[in-house]
């Protein structure tokens, strides 16, 4: 029995161009294991992640609608292109 009965597909584009081979694709990385981070996605929504290993994480809201629920997943990290990467766009902070 899986996880979770979410289903995701992940696809490759490129932007302001076309898509040949060498176009970069966001590769599997286990980058964030180990990282505590709070994600604000809007102005009131704000969570907790603690990257367990590669394919688990615990989320905890900490402002929002869902404040105080909290959860492990699974998940799939990849590493976008340093270029497009929108995780930079969004507030970031360890609480190492």
């Amino acid at each position: 029995m899986p996880l979770t009965s979410v289903k995701a597909v992940f696809e490759h584009a490129a932007i302001d161009g076309p898509f040949p081979d060498a176009t970069s694709r966001h590769e599997r990385t286990g980058n964030l294991v180990g990282e505590r981070i709070e994600w604000v996605y809007r102005s009131k929504d704000a969570y907790e992640h603690i990257y367990l290993n590669e394919n688990t994480y615990c989320w905890h809201c900490i402002a929002g609608n869902e404040k105080g629920l909290a959860d492990t997943d699974r998940c799939l990290q990849c590493a976008p292109t340093e270029k497009y990467s929108a995780a930079k766009a969004m507030t970031r902070r360890a609480g190492r």
